[in-house]
């Protein structure tokens, strides 16, 4: 028996994960959008994965030039996330973003940014399921992440040491 989509959707958002713009290039112009199905696969090679909604300019632009960026947003890119999660042409208008090592925007604000090259692409239903390796990395120092849970966004927030013994649980 399949459980209903909105079911899994409630109970996946019951898992906090990251938020970062994963930029591409469709038609040789930029696009974008807020996403949070990213992980590392292997360090050795470099190798991430990311699922994009099939459907998306984004997920489209990455098939199309076979390069993406991953930027890692801050927790004040509140604005950003929403932007880049909407369906909008203007996503970069006014965001400082330069092309990276493999021509995919980069966004500069971001507190860490990925640029991907594509190695495999797999079915997976709604969705592309990307497996890229990491031809550039570059992190700034300091910044705390913005997060997503239960559909909204969320600032992390740095562990303080526990009051006594009983407070670790």
């Amino acid at each position: 028996m399949a459980v209903p989509p909105e079911e899994v959707r409630s109970v996946m958002g019951r898992f906090a994960t990251g938020v970062a713009v994963v930029a591409s290039l469709l038609d040789d112009e930029p696009v974008g959008m807020t996403a949070n199905a990213i992980t590392s696969v292997s360090l050795d090679p470099p190798l991430l994965l990311f699922c994009g909604l099939r459907a998306a300019s984004t997920s489209l632009g990455i098939v199309q030039s076979g390069v993406f960026s991953v930027n890692f947003l801050h927790r004040e890119h509140v604005c950003l996330a929403e932007r880049f999660a909407q369906s909008r042409p203007d996503k970069f208008e006014s965001v400082v973003h330069e092309p990276g090592v493999t021509g995919a925007p980069v966004l500069f604000y971001a507190i860490g940014n990925l640029e991907c090259l594509v190695r495999d692409v797999y079915d997976g239903g709604d969705h592309f399921i990307f497996v890229a390796s990491v031809e550039g990395a570059r992190g700034r120092p300091g910044g705390t992440p913005l997060l997503t849970f239960r559909g909204s966004f969320h600032a992390a927030q740095p562990l303080s040491a526990p009051r006594s013994p009983r407070d670790t649980r």
